[in-house]
């Protein structure tokens, strides 16, 4: 049976087995077919979907599925949307894959890239010279990997020449999940163990990022850092965003980013981020004010800093006054200082690109 003027199709629960593991969905003739989503499933079609924007495979268990994918992404050189998530082969332990025999695989026109729960060696064989729109926007979470805590994954997305690492405009670092927002695409990577950005900056693959084009760093959840060496390389990774201009920190934090900007340096050298002007700080209560008068206040000169924001997170009531003797000992000190309320989801001030922020598909998870 056919399906000439089919445009969206979904299955999940079909547990037929093929003999190789492939079907011709419809008679192979499904010119119109422009979203497919499958579930559950131990099979993967051999159809040429010349018209497929959005393709969706979870939780399926295919023999062999890794060259069968390959030869599905080969035909459908129109995809915007791919989300991937624990499709398997049904075999644990190392994996060795044959090369390649198939044409390779051209999404250049591919926006959202969503991987999760694969491991990265059958990722890496799928996209192997791959031509990727280097404008995609890619999402992963949860990796299945030989070593390395999610380094093997990174070290196979810094060969993918993305738009939102080269360009780099606002990273965003939190215990589990490092965000990187470029002008028009964005690079998630989620973690299972929690992960600091003094940990993060002990990625070699973190130096991918074009640090010297970042304007904004957002380090909300940083715990404070333990001696004098995790403290220089977190120095010596701000030391080359030298167009920063805007730093978000959580009050946990605040110490530390002082520290890392002003420990051991002379009172009269220039700052050490000299584009920086803006400090945004989340305070969890009133009296942290007493934290930010302690630790930036003093050290105003040496951060350069001119705006200062702060704000409390989730007050009970709603709104929040600051004590006017915070107000009185900040204010005339900076060009601007502005004090106000935050909820939790938009503490972090990141400006997502709308590729990354749009709701296409039930897989496709928030950002922030």
């Amino acid at each position: 049976m056919s399906a000439p003027s089919l445009r969206s199709f979904a299955l999940q629960d079909n547990e037929s087995h093929m003999p190789d593991g492939t079907l011709k969905l419809f008679d192979n003739h499904t010119p119109c077919l422009e979203r497919l989503s499958l579930s559950c499933v131990r099979w993967l079609p051999t159809n040429a979907f010349a018209n497929l924007t959005f393709l969706a495979i979870k939780s399926c268990i295919i023999p062999k599925f890794c060259a069968k994918l390959r030869s599905l992404l080969a035909g459908t050189p129109n995809l915007v949307d791919l989300g991937l998530r624990c499709v398997t082969d049904g075999a644990d332990g190392y994996k060795h894959h044959e090369p390649t025999d198939t044409k390779p695989v051209s999404l250049a026109r591919l926006r959202r890239l969503l991987i999760q729960h694969m491991w990265v060696d059958d990722i890496d064989y799928v996209f192997r010279d791959a031509r990727l729109n280097e404008d995609v926007s890619v999402s992963i979470k949860k990796m299945i990997t030989h070593y390395g805590h999610g380094r093997q994954i990174l070290e196979l997305v810094s060969t993918w020449s993305l738009n939102a690492l080269k360009q780099s405009k606002e990273p965003h670092l939190q215990p589990h999940v490092a965000i990187v927002a470029g002008a028009s695409s964005g690079f998630r990577f989620a973690v299972e163990r929690r992960t600091t950005p003094e940990d993060w900056t002990t990625f070699d693959e973190l130096w991918m990022l074009s640090l010297s084009s970042i304007s904004h760093l957002c380090t909300f959840e940083w715990d404070a850092c333990h001696g004098v060496f995790s403290l220089e390389r977190v120095r010596n990774l701000l030391r080359q965003m030298t167009a920063l201009e805007t730093l978000s920190v959580n009050i946990e934090g605040l110490t530390s980013v002082v520290d890392a900007l002003t420990l051991f340096r002379d009172p009269i050298d220039p700052p050490l981020c000299p584009a920086l002007t803006t400090l945004r700080i989340a305070i969890r209560k009133d009296s942290d004010c007493n934290i930010v008068l302690d630790s930036v206040h003093s050290h105003r000169a040496q951060l350069g800093i001119k705006h200062l924001y702060i704000g409390l997170v989730n007050p009970e009531n709603g709104h929040w006054t600051p004590r006017q003797t915070v107000k009185d000992q900040l204010q005339g000190n900076f060009e601007s200082v502005k004090f106000g309320t935050l909820s939790y989801d938009k503490a972090y001030g990141i400006t997502l690109p709308l590729v990354c922020d749009e709701e296409v598909h039930r897989l496709w998870p928030p950002w922030l």
